[in-house]
């Protein structure tokens, strides 16, 4: 609802009225300026597209209120984007009528890209920060089931989710993942798009990925771990569990950095900011620990999916 705040802004100072949209029993969405003390002030049920708010004025301005609704609703319609409502009906598996999809057809054909990207910070304000970023005719920014949904082409996928990583983690000062699935070039791939994207996010999680940027084009490694059956699971943490859950933070960052660098000593002792040696002495008392040297190949292949085995149920 960012993109129509101007509005908002600009019938606060043409009314001379002082109100305030709010999401219901949670965080502000709009002042006009001033706090307004709830305790002496008038509200109304206000509807934006299928979401619905707390429209609040003050108590001197209770007449004017029904009519600040009308305008206030009637212009977001005026302004809601189709693109927005058409996304929503695909993900939620509702009918979506010919001339909407003849509509959206243009963004589709050259192939888009939907980003889900969460925020443990405000989603509200990650949403405003995008849709400054983006421009609205070509790229669709919304808030969908808890997460936020960029939906657009990019030349570079990866390049282009790590500016939006550093942008929202920088101006929210929070962490951000975001995942990503195949391209979509019609109604059904983007359904498909949607559910790939989840899950991509789902197994980064669970793996505590450093990246925090999860391509489900490159998530082999782990959905076939996180598919193997749940006996065979229960073999690795009968062995492994043990060793696992007695390593402390340092020896786990080390385990994760080592497994994201393909085994690469250089590589890791850089990413984790420890002199070659020191990262060699580690994975000699790993090894010492655990019996297995994942700096050999066999090794670090079952030492990966008992790991990743007990990072998804920790």
């Amino acid at each position: 609802m960012y993109y129509f705040k101007d509005f908002l802004r600009e019938l606060s100072v043409d009314t001379n009225m002082m109100f305030s949209i709010e999401w219901k029993d949670k965080e502000d969405i709009y002042y006009c300026g001033l706090d307004i003390d709830k305790e002496n002030s008038s509200c109304t049920e206000l509807s934006l597209g299928d979401d619905k708010y707390i429209l609040r004025v003050k108590k001197s301005e209770e007449a004017c209120l029904s009519i600040l609704k009308y305008y206030i609703e009637n212009k977001y319609s005026e302004l809601f984007c189709l693109r927005e409502q058409f996304f929503t009906d695909v993900i939620q598996g509702n009918k979506v009528y010919l001339e909407k999809i003849n509509a959206i057809e243009p963004f589709l054909k050259g192939g888009c890209t939907l980003m889900i990207i969460n925020v443990d910070g405000s989603k509200y304000e990650a949403l405003n920060i995008l849709k400054e970023k983006y421009d609205e005719n070509k790229i669709t920014s919304m808030i969908y089931d808890e997460s936020l949904i960029v939906i657009g082409m990019f030349e570079n996928k990866k390049l282009e989710c790590k500016i939006i990583k550093e942008l929202l983690s920088s101006k929210l000062c929070c962490k951000c993942a975001i995942s990503y699935g195949h391209d979509s070039f019609s109604v059904e791939d983007f359904k498909i798009s949607y559910e790939e994207a989840k899950d991509a996010m789902i197994l980064g999680e669970k793996i505590s990925n450093k990246d925090e940027i999860y391509s489900y084009n490159e998530m082999f490694f782990e959905k076939v771990i996180f598919n193997i059956d749940d006996n065979i699971k229960k073999q690795y943490l009968n062995e492994f569990k043990e060793t696992f859950d007695s390593l402390d933070e340092e020896m786990i960052n080390t385990i994760e950095e080592f497994i994201n660098c393909n085994l690469n000593i250089s590589e890791s002792a850089k990413n984790l900011y420890i002199h070659r040696n020191t990262l060699i002495y580690r994975l000699d008392k790993l090894s010492k620990d655990t019996g297995y040297d994942i700096r050999i190949f066999k090794d670090a292949t079952v030492f990966t999916i008992a790991f990743l085995i007990w990072k998804g149920i920790e």
